[in-house]
């Protein structure tokens, strides 16, 4: 199934058309001038903007063209593209009205007013409105602010009153000195338009300045070049016009004025190109390396073809032999082409990416420097820096791979957050046939590495990748003794807290002791001695402070085991977790119920009173009815306490929480707490056990 073609942009086709309307006026210029018997050099032809505006005119088009060829709604290659042309039909209208009415071209007056006419409409005010705005838009076709919008009205307002002046004009008033009998508001509306202009371009210069003040980056470098040309055409501007008003009828110095104010111009597009050249301002370096290898190349062919024939001719002559000269001419230029085509090649790449190293210069620098280096990050740092300047792409990355780790990588240069990234070439780094790390380029948007490239990449690949297996190494090890190190703290940590805790429940149990259980058996000694003297006397009297005091003894003995709810009971030793919890959910307010999948099996005494002390405070936590769940998961005990919570905070913000966290994670376990609803949560520890047991009796 044929497929279809893609759709045609209009908008690239309307740009490369401008630009030959730019390069037709442009030639149309010269020839003009020449029919019309004016040299080239002259000064004639230089009040007529020939040759330095005719050949900005044409370098702004090119620029211009491309622009939009990479970036079709950019506002910057419209404004190049239209007007460059406008600027170029208005120099082929000034010189053929100045042919008709003062050379004698052999052609109607009428063409000559005409084209006076339409010269003045696309002339300098013109030209100048459209240097403004590319002033106030470079370098991404947006304002500064909006601020600036009354300039942009300024500049767009004073050229529609210059236009509306003109407009009163009719061309057949045109002469060779200008307009005559011109009436006063015309007069009036064109100065006035004028200088609006003028304003404003000066404005735009402004603009650029402040832009460049907040630039930073790679876009500073671009807006400097540009901002240089714009203060150069500013000041030549200013030159320019102050000795127009000051010699009116004109000076012996007003030509060199005018070469400044034409250089001035010139500079603007010329500047915008280098910016595009050198710090690849609207990504277009890619065509332009392009265009450098097709111009030179097909010049090539071209000339030398054509010099060979004449030159094999000449020295063979003859009818006979044309043919032959022809296909040697073909041959010798076949042969030499491929030579040519990888130095031309070099001389594009160096034109649009800047200086690059001899690549293997660069490899055995690289190869001298390994030894130096001190870290993995200096490594990758070298490795990174090597590679740009040795392929002189955009940037490069190395990475080292560190085994069940996070990657380390370095780039060079930093990476910014506006920089493409969707071109990169990548080559892993292998040690005895494991990958170590890898080396990426960043290349420009539709640039490719040649096989030449890809071998030298591979090249730096191996020579890196022993110092790449070093790098990992000693990350790992970094990586390790950073986590020891943390653990190490951690176990510290947990270590005092865990003594601080258990002297603070050692008095805490002393205290209640004494105050619960002790206070209230402290005098039962007297209190004994004087019933052993009255027990005779008064027997039913005896009798009653002896059952006041056995029911004081029952409330201390159940004060007693409240107090030591907490304390490891010796039955967690003789009959395991299970019995423990049982005994104590009987005696406990709490009644929760407990759910095990092997009642009769052991855990190992670490495991068992880690997880007895981990229900009993989690107990606290909930309400009457909670449920505790006990089972064995790949050789650990999970034990999950679940129900309604008491109190608004959560578990994790009771008392306690760190203390039976540290009891747990002392012996390798974790403690997390787990969301159920609105109503309801649980709290799960999963702690290793020491051994398989049957319990015993």
């Amino acid at each position: 199934m044929r497929t279809a073609d893609p759709p045609v942009d209009w908008r690239r086709l309307l740009a490369w058309l401008l630009a030959g309307v730019t390069v037709l006026g442009s030639v149309a210029q010269p020839v003009l001038l020449v029919a019309s018997g004016v040299p080239l050099l002259s000064r004639e032809a230089n009040d007529q903007a020939f040759p330095v505006i005719t050949v900005a005119l044409v370098i702004g088009a090119v620029v211009g063209a491309m622009i939009v060829q990479r970036h079709p709604g950019h506002r910057i290659g419209w404004l190049f593209c239209f007007g460059q042309a406008g600027a170029a039909i208005g120099l082929a209208g000034q010189t053929l009205a100045g042919g008709v009415m003062v050379h004698r071209l052999p052609l109607p007056l009428q063409v000559g007013q005409v084209a006076a006419w339409v010269s003045k409409v696309v002339g300098a005010s013109y030209a100048l409105t459209l240097v403004g705005l590319l002033l106030m838009l470079v370098p991404d076709g947006r304002l500064p602010s909006r601020r600036w919008r009354p300039v942009f009205v300024l500049l767009v307002g004073g050229y529609a009153v210059v236009v509306v002046g003109l407009l009163l004009i009719p061309p057949s008033s045109f002469t060779p000195s200008g307009p005559v009998d011109t009436s006063p508001t015309a007069n009036l509306l064109e100065l006035i338009g004028q200088l609006a202009v003028t304003a404003g371009l000066v404005c735009g210069v402004i603009a650029l300045v402040v832009r460049l003040r907040r630039s930073a980056g790679e876009e500073r470098q671009q807006l400097r070049w540009i901002g240089v040309a714009a203060l150069a055409l500013a000041l030549t501007l200013i030159l320019y016009v102050t000795d127009n008003v000051a010699h009116a009828g004109g000076s012996t110095m007003g030509w060199l004025f005018s070469l400044l104010f034409y250089l001035g111009y010139l500079s603007v597009p010329v500047a915008t190109g280098f910016a595009v050249l050198r710090y690849r301002l609207y990504d277009i370096d890619l065509i332009i390396g392009s265009a450098v290898r097709l111009a030179v190349l097909g010049a090539f062919v071209t000339v030398g073809y054509v010099a060979l024939v004449v030159a094999i001719g000449g020295l063979i002559g003859g009818v006979w032999f044309t043919t032959w000269s022809s296909v040697l001419s073909y041959v010798l230029v076949a042969l030499a082409f491929q030579p040519l085509r990888r130095h031309i090649g070099r001389l594009a790449d160096r034109v649009v990416y800047g200086r690059r190293a001899a690549p293997y210069d660069s490899l055995a620098a690289f190869g001298r420097q390994l030894a130096a280096t001190l870290s993995e990050r200096e490594l990758l740092l070298l490795v990174a820096r090597s590679s740009v300047s040795a392929f002189g792409v955009r940037g490069a990355c190395a990475t080292v791979l560190v085994a069940g780790r996070d990657e380390v990588t370095e780039c060079w240069p930093s990476p910014s957050g506006g920089e493409p990234a969707d071109n990169t070439v990548s080559v892993p780094v292998r040690h005895d046939g494991e990958a170590v790390g890898r080396i990426g380029l960043m290349l420009a948007p539709g640039r490719s590495l040649s096989r030449a490239d890809r071998r030298l990449l591979a090249n730096f690949a191996d020579r890196a990748a022993p110092a790449f297996r070093n790098a990992a190494l000693a990350a790992a090890l970094r990586i390790r003794a950073e986590e020891l190190l943390a653990q190490d703290a951690e176990l510290r940590a947990a270590r005092r807290r865990l003594v601080t805790a258990a002297v603070i429940e050692r008095e805490q149990v002393a205290a209640a002791i004494r105050t619960k259980v002790v206070a209230a058996l402290e005098e039962f000694p007297v209190a004994l001695v004087r019933l052993h003297g009255q027990v005779v006397a008064d027997p039913a009297a005896t009798g009653a402070e002896l059952a006041q005091m056995h029911a004081a003894t029952a409330q201390a003995i159940e004060a007693l085991r409240a107090i030591t709810t907490g304390v490891l009971p010796p039955l967690l030793a003789r009959h395991g977790l299970l019995a423990a919890l049982h005994t104590h959910a009987g005696r406990s307010a709490h009644r929760p119920v407990i759910m095990a999948e092997n009642s009769d099996h052991r855990y190992g005494t670490s495991a068992e009173t880690a997880a007895y002390a981990f229900c009993i405070w989690a107990l606290d936590r909930f309400e009457p009815g909670a449920r505790i769940a006990i089972c064995s998961v790949e050789s650990s005990l999970r034990v999950t306490v679940s129900g309604r919570e008491s109190g608004g905070s959560g578990v994790t913000d009771t008392p306690g929480w760190q203390q039976v966290l540290d009891r747990v994670e002392a012996i390798g376990g974790r403690v997390r707490p787990v969301a159920l609803d609105d109503s309801s949560a649980a709290v799960e520890a999963i702690i290793p056990a020491e051994q398989f047991a049957t319990a015993t009796d």
